[in-house]
């Protein structure tokens, strides 16, 4: 991110029980998660421009979630809801 002019930051926790790593990134003056790092079966728009809510709903939990900044996606940006 940072090599393409993004100001970002690496979030790490766990993706469905999992170890995982993702990104909180800038973008337009607001703040999102991005996982660019998705399988490529999974890789489409659900894993971008996330807010906390969705983040929840995919399975998504910060080791530092206490010291991280509330988002909020509009409606308009929200992905699809998780299939089970």
């Amino acid at each position: 991110l940072n090599a393409c002019g993004m100001q970002g930051e690496l979030i790490s926790g766990q993706k469905n029980g999992e170890m995982h790593d993702w990104c909180l990134v800038q973008l337009d003056g607001a703040s999102y998660y991005v996982d660019p790092s998705v399988s490529p079966q999974d890789q489409n728009a659900e894993f971008f421009l996330l807010g906390n809510e969705e983040l929840q709903l995919f399975g998504y939990q910060s080791y530092q979630a206490a010291s991280l900044p509330e988002v909020i996606v509009p409606d308009y940006l929200k992905p699809p809801l998780p299939v089970e």
